[in-house]
């Protein structure tokens, strides 16, 4: 082993070390807390608890594919995550391509070029939007798309290329309804309230007492800890950079990336990508955010930040070199 590897594996030894020390110091110092002040057996304060602690650890978001089971039932359920109006369906989903008539797609604002497909009729314009065709996905390559939303989102696409349309309102109902659900909540948290009030003062009273020496001893292992730490976690922000280009690359680029829409190098694909490679990150990071022939600025979804871009940019690098 070289003396590389064994200061490594030293350092990483005592980090794991100081970490274990300060979780029993916190464990017991906890227990100690609940034993003093009775939180143990109120069944009250314990639903309470048990629902901050889901809320804590419930994850912020979930990475969907195109074709998922769950998505594609609740989408046939009709079933949204939230009111979102028509133009915002519009503006994130579908002007990636009908903003600039990507592959003969009709081009927002041009009435000519829908007049073929609107004189169909709008059910039939709707259900081909829904079932996909040609190079267009189903649902314009957003799954989690109700049938509605994507009914509003045709709508508004005609009324904004001078058709005389009626644009369906999908936040009418929502508005309505956030009073009532509010004051609910309201009455359930001042509820809560009350009944956690005098265990929280008992848990104060105690916790001042005991938190002191404790947080004396967690300070000073953690401070002699932290510079062995930052060493042997900083490997951990790449790998946090990859995983969020994976989350945007599913999210806004799969659509025309996947099969190669438009002469789009396909992920994974090193000969369509050598020669893009080739030109440097700054310039492909450029092409992404400012757009490059067929490709709409930021792959049509403006409501990613620069960082978002990049960071797809260089996951779809990274799995195609």
């Amino acid at each position: 082993m070289s003396d590389h590897d064994s200061n490594f594996f030293k350092t990483f030894t005592g980090v794991l070390a100081v970490l274990v020390a300060i979780a029993f110091i916190i464990f017991f110092v906890a227990q100690y807390v609940i034993e003093q002040s009775g939180l143990g057996n109120d069944t009250g304060s314990q639903a309470i608890r048990d629902e901050a602690i889901a809320k804590r650890i419930a994850p912020e978001g979930k990475v969907r594919m195109m074709g998922d089971a769950e998505i594609a039932s609740s989408s046939a359920a009709g079933g949204s995550e939230g009111p979102k109006s028509a133009k915002d369906i519009v503006t994130a989903t579908c002007s990636g391509c009908h903003g600039s008539g990507v592959l003969g797609a009709p081009k927002i604002g041009d009435k000519a070029s829908w007049e073929g497909r609107y004189a169909a009729g709008l059910d039939a314009m709707v259900a081909t939007a829904i079932a996909g065709k040609g190079a267009m996905p189903p649902r314009g390559g957003n799954a989690s798309l109700s049938d509605e939303q994507v009914r509003a989102a045709v709508e508004q696409m005609l009324a904004d290329s001078g058709y005389d349309v009626s644009v369906t309102d999908l936040t009418a109902g929502a508005e309505t309804a956030a009073p009532a659900e509010s004051a609910s909540a309201a009455d359930a948290v001042a509820n809560a309230a009350s009944a956690a009030g005098d265990a929280a003062q008992a848990v104060a009273d105690t916790a001042s007492n005991v938190a002191g020496a404790a947080m004396d001893a967690v300070s000073d292992a953690a401070a002699g800890a932290a510079a062995m730490v930052s060493d042997v976690m900083a490997p951990a922000a790449g790998t946090a950079d990859n995983a969020n280009g994976e989350k945007i690359y599913n999210i806004a680029c799969i659509a025309c990336h996947s099969v190669g829409v438009a002469g789009a190098p396909r992920l994974g694909d090193n000969a369509a990508w050598a020669a893009r490679i080739a030109q440097g990150a700054d310039t492909l990071n450029t092409h992404a955010l400012k757009g490059f022939r067929g490709m709409p600025p930021k792959g049509g979804r403006m409501d990613l930040s620069d960082a978002d871009v990049t960071a797809a940019v260089a996951y779809m690098v990274a799995k195609s070199q």
